[in-house]
Parts: C-alpha cells; structure tokens; sequence
C-alpha cells in the first residue's frame, strides 16, 4: 500500500488482525540507547495492564515507559484473553 487511493487504515487493519501479537511495539529483542530524555512507547492491540520485570506499571492501551538504568527489562501485557512477555535491552 502507500499509492495514491490506498485505503491506509483498512490494510493496516488487516496486518494487525493477521499477527496474533498482543503487544505491538516494542519488539522482542529490540535494543534502546538510554539517554536522560528516553522514553519508549508501550503499545497493545486492547487496553492492557503494562508490567515491567514482573511488577504493575500502568494499565492502558498506549503508555510511556522511562527506564532509569541500563540493562535487560522483561515487558508483560496482559488483558482479559491474553498475556505476552517480551524483553528489551537498554545499553
């Protein structure tokens, strides 16, 4: 898609409905360069209850997560009918 008369947000619809993942970014693996003004965004397919390493963060959709330190973090999200974990890397 991405021509002139795409219907943007039918195909990107259809890409979502396709790819079971609850969460959508960030990815498995992915890696953040900390910096004092960095922040990731959190974001699911439904509103979600957002844990980091294993303790409550925030319930929602779409949030913000400002790691204070490097390393690895373990990211869950779960809803009523599904959980996910993911880990992602600060350096």
């Amino acid at each position: 898609y991405g021509l002139e008369g795409d219907n943007y947000q039918k195909i990107k619809n259809i890409l979502i409905k396709k790819d079971d993942s609850l969460i959508l970014t960030p990815h498995q693996n992915d890696i953040f360069l900390l910096k004092e003004t960095n922040g990731i965004i959190l974001q699911a397919k439904e509103e979600v209850n957002w844990f980091i390493n294993e303790r409550f963060f925030k319930k929602g959709e779409k949030i913000f997560f400002e790691p204070l330190k490097k390393g690895e973090y373990k990211i869950t999200a779960k809803s009523k009918s599904a959980s996910q974990d993911i880990i992602i890397r600060l350096k």
